[in-house]
């Protein structure tokens, strides 16, 4: 395991391809290997904390906390205040892969994906819910 750590961490700077196709460890099909609650809540501690090697504080955080000190909030949620489109929809779709799990909604990719020919009502339920301001719990 150590060796693995010591490969990843080599790579990180060195070889992307290696580093992303050791993080990856693999394709999604293969039987998960049994992991303890322990090891899962120390890991995304770690990588939570700012003094850990893995932590990045990411763009969109670094770019949104520079937005409320400067009080430009309002600019920054008018653009995000439009309603939704088929092509927002359909380059979302794009994005998602198959072998993820399903969010607290209980949909998995896959259904969203094959799915596609119901873009208009998907569009049309997600606006909704946008304008009304109602967020389902699921």
């Amino acid at each position: 395991m150590l060796r693995q750590t010591s490969k990843l961490l080599n790579a990180r700077h060195k070889n992307v391809k290696l580093y992303w196709r050791l993080l990856k460890g693999g394709n999604c099909n293969k039987n998960p290997q049994n992991i303890s609650i322990d090891i899962i809540t120390r890991y995304f501690k770690s990588i939570n904390e700012p003094n850990n090697t893995f932590f990045q504080a990411g763009v969109d955080i670094i770019f949104f906390n520079e937005r409320i000190a400067q009080n430009e909030l309002e600019i920054l949620f008018t653009k995000l205040d439009l309603p939704f489109t088929e092509d927002d929809i359909k380059r979302g779709l794009t994005s998602i892969h198959n072998c993820k799990s399903a969010d607290p909604d209980l949909l998995i990719n896959k259904f969203l994906i094959i799915g596609k020919h119901f873009l208009s009502y998907l569009t049309l339920l997600l606006s909704k819910i946008f304008e009304i301001g109602y967020f389902p719990e699921q």
